[in-house]
């Protein structure tokens, strides 16, 4: 909306518009910022809303601006600085505010690795939920219901039984795997690896 009112008021004509939602912490594997720049070839230039929305690292954000805007003759507008790249006051702007984008990147990184460190040491699992676990709050938590049928399996597989019979033993049951699906003998000898890796 800011963008739009930006060139409503400097008379601007907004050929396009693209929307991300992931990190601008680089310019790679971001398939709507590289939409944005092929749509440059057309057009006069690309507004963004702030500096980090190219990418939260200086080399990156300036390897961009000569690359894409200047070499190509195209113009930049950051709407929260207002400033020419084109420009040698512009440029070291940018490269200030590129450079505290990058800082501030570096100690969010470094406190959420903080935190999740000191959750490890509290207890909390973090990643995807294994067969047995559950995620709750974003921590993976014990799943008593998947963990009775661990049970069964390691007390079939004790009493000599293969991965097929095991894994009949549970569609009969009514059991279903963590993807709500029939169990086979390879689903029966994943969870038994992670369980015994040397021993399975």
């Amino acid at each position: 909306e800011r963008i739009e009112k930006y060139c409503l008021g400097f008379g601007h004509e907004l050929s396009e518009i693209f929307i991300e939602v992931e990190s601008g912490k680089n310019t790679r594997n971001r398939p709507e910022f590289q939409k944005a720049i092929l749509a440059m070839g057309d057009c006069d230039g690309l507004i963004v809303m702030k500096i980090d929305r190219l990418a939260r690292n200086t080399k990156e954000t300036l390897q961009f601006i000569d690359d894409e805007i200047i070499a190509k003759n195209k113009n930049l507008i950051v709407i929260d600085l207002e400033v020419n790249v084109a420009t040698p006051n512009g440029r070291m702007v940018l490269t200030m505010l590129s450079s505290v984008a990058e800082m501030e990147l570096g100690i969010i990184k470094e406190r959420t690795n903080n935190g999740r460190i000191k959750a490890m040491e509290n207890g909390v699992k973090f990643g995807a939920a294994k067969f047995g676990e559950s995620v709750q709050s974003k921590t993976r938590v014990e799943n008593n219901d998947e963990l009775k049928i661990i049970e069964l399996i390691k007390r079939h597989r004790r009493a000599g039984k293969g991965y097929a019979a095991i894994a009949t033993v549970l569609n009969k049951k009514g059991y279903p795997t963590k993807q709500g699906k029939q169990w086979h003998a390879t689903t029966v000898k994943n969870i038994l690896d992670r369980l015994y890796p040397k021993s399975a």
